[in-house]
Order: structure tokens, then C-alpha cells, then sequence
């Protein structure tokens, strides 16, 4: 998988791509679902696949009192993105002056000018540009003028329910437990886990928490002989 930093990066002759943007914090199922389509879509067309994410988090930004903790560090998010299958992912430094751009201005320098999209695929609840102000109607309205992009929008294939401080426990369990892994990687982002990276800002799948973390300290004590 190749890797961007900003969009200087991104070789001039890419050639047509399908696209999908997200902080992919986890690279929870619902991420997987959507760089499934992603990956698929390019494949079936002899295109590239690419994530375009960002770094750090906008919230750690914008409002640094209220960012969430990260689940995974920006190493550990491109490796479970590597792992997806994608061609190649494009980080973008996060500033206030990047968080001034219109939707407008960010799908011209970005989809369409350095990554020359023919597909873009997001989450139903996709938002991006000033003050969150792009949606998936804004990017199926900014199609005009722009060749003809294809945007798809993908729904969770599973039901998610809030848990408040579910973030917030899980990374201090793995903080907890550091040496909790399997061939490298820790078990709680991986995919098959018991948790399987189960989150979505303070989501998880069905599963209630206490009983998932009960789960997950089974598997630790077999795994460490406890």
C-alpha cells in the first residue's frame, strides 16, 4: 500500500481512482464495510483505491478539551487500512486554516485535483468541509462541472447502539494491558476479536460493554496462561 502525506504526494499520473474519506480511528467493521465497497469497486474497474484520512483528529483540534482518546495510533491505523486491501491512503494534516475550506474547495484540490476520482464512496453520515457543512447530498451536488464523479453512500450492515465512556474504557484497558497482542498486532483492533474493534466514536455493536470486556479478559488469561 502506498502512502501520501498531503496531497504534494499523490503522483501526478494516479489516473482515475475510487475514493472514500474517514478518520478510520479502529478501522471498526463499519469502516471495513465501507473500504470493501471501496476496494471492490476499484477492482472491478482497473482503478485505484485510496483512503484519504487525517492526522491528528479535527476534534483534537478544534476543540482539544473535548477530543476523544484515540483507539489507535496513526502507525497502527495504517497498518489495519494496509490490510483492507486499499491501494493506498492519503493523510492529511488536520490545521484550523485546513478546516476553513469549503466542501466545494476540498473536493476540488482533493478528489478531484490530486486524487482525479472517478468513485467516491462514504458513510451515510459522512461530513466534511467548514463547520462539518459537506454531506453526501453536497457531494452529489458538487458533481456539476466536475466530470462525472459517481458517488455511493454505504449504511452500517449492522444496528449500533450508545455507550456512553465506551472510548474512554477501551483504551484504558489496552493501556492496561499493553502486552495483550498476537503476531504484533493488538487483539482488541483486530479483525476477528472479540471486541473487533466494536466502536464508532462512543458506539459499539450490540454486544453490552461489560460483557464484551469480560469476554476479552477470558481470552487474555487464557492467552497468558493466567
Amino acid at each position: 500500500m502506498q502512502l501520501w502525506k498531503g496531497v504534494a504526494e499523490v503522483p501526478a499520473r494516479i489516473g482515475a481512482s475510487v475514493v472514500t474519506l474517514g478518520n478510520f480511528d479502529g478501522v471498526h467493521r463499519g469502516h471495513r464495510a465501507v473500504l470493501g465497497v471501496v476496494v471492490d469497486a476499484a477492482t472491478s474497474r482497473g482503478l485505484t483505491s485510496v483512503a484519504v484520512t487525517f492526522h491528528p483528529h479535527p476534534i483534537a483540534v478544534l476543540f482539544p478539551d473535548r477530543a476523544p482518546a484515540e483507539l489507535t495510533s496513526l502507525a497502527q491505523r495504517l497498518d489495519l487500512l494496509s490490510a483492507t486491501g486499499l491501494d493506498a491512503v492519503l493523510v492529511l494534516e488536520f490545521t484550523r486554516e485546513f478546516a476553513g475550506q469549503t466542501p466545494a474547495e476540498f473536493v476540488d484540490s482533493v478528489f478531484v485535483g490530486a486524487l482525479q476520482a472517478a468513485v467516491v464512496v462514504v458513510g451515510e453520515d459522512t461530513r466534511f468541509g467548514v463547520r462539518n457543512s459537506g454531506t453526501v447530498q453536497t457531494l452529489v451536488d458538487l458533481r456539476d462541472g466536475r466530470g462525472e464523479i459517481e458517488v455511493q453512500s454505504c449504511s452500517l450492515p449492522v444496528r449500533m447502539v450508545k455507550v456512553e465512556g465506551f472510548r474512554q474504557k477501551v483504551v484504558r484497558f489496552t493501556t492496561d494491558i499493553p502486552y495483550l497482542t498476537k503476531w504484533g498486532k493488538p487483539l482488541l483492533l483486530g479483525p476477528g476479536s472479540i471486541l473487533d474493534a466494536h466502536t464508532k466514536d462512543e458506539f459499539v455493536l450490540k454486544k453490552d460493554l461489560d460483557e464484551a470486556v469480560r469476554l476479552y479478559e477470558d481470552l487474555a488469561k487464557k492467552l497468558l496462561g493466567a
